[in-house]
């Protein structure tokens, strides 16, 4: 997500939720049973939970990818990004010094949804612990280093992930187009 604000990235996050329910709903008959509200050591153990016709209780936890990649976004130091399509995949573990994302969730599914180009991208949590287990994908620090303010992020406070190049695991996920304008 871009530059740290939580309000603002837990908004953006709260929009891919939606992307997913609506898709979901709209697709698979899903009906949104709720958002997790149970933590344990200071996560939510999931995102969403569905009922599908055939399936009860389904969760997924929801990642958002946009921010950073929109063109002619404005950076911190007031430079202008051009914005681009990076072809990978951040699969946080870790943020602001403790174990988050893969690490923690307890979904039975992850959706990734890459609003600027119009995708989800769904595979089972335990696939993709797998996938990440058998390779060796690069890990590297997510987000700005400074904060809307300007006041410099700690980079071990920063998220940290995985990055999965998109062209090489495309394979391995369930990748869903959407419109949002049609959802």
């Amino acid at each position: 997500m871009g530059h740290y604000s939580f309000p603002k990235d837990l908004e953006f996050g709260n929009v891919g939720e939606e992307i997913v329910a609506k898709y979901l709903s709209k697709n698979y008959g899903a009906k949104l049973v709720g958002k997790s509200d149970v933590k344990e050591k200071n996560h939510k153990l999931f995102d969403l939970s569905f009922e599908f016709p055939h399936s009860k209780n389904v969760t997924y936890e929801v990642k958002s990818e946009d921010i950073y990649i929109v063109p002619r976004k404005v950076l911190p130091n007031g430079a202008v990004f051009p914005g681009r399509d990076t072809g990978n995949l951040f699969i946080e573990y870790m943020c602001y010094q403790n174990d988050s994302g893969i690490m923690v969730t307890k979904a039975d599914w992850w959706a990734q949804v890459l609003v600027h180009i119009g995708e989800i991208w769904f595979i089972k949590v335990n696939e993709l612990k797998s996938l990440l287990n058998e390779n060796n994908y690069p890990k590297t620090i997510g987000g700005d280093s400074k904060d809307r303010n300007g006041n410099i992020i700690k980079e071990e406070d920063r998220a940290h992930g995985y990055l999965l190049p998109r062209k090489d695991v495309e394979e391995r996920f369930i990748i869903k187009k959407f419109n949002i304008n049609n959802l």
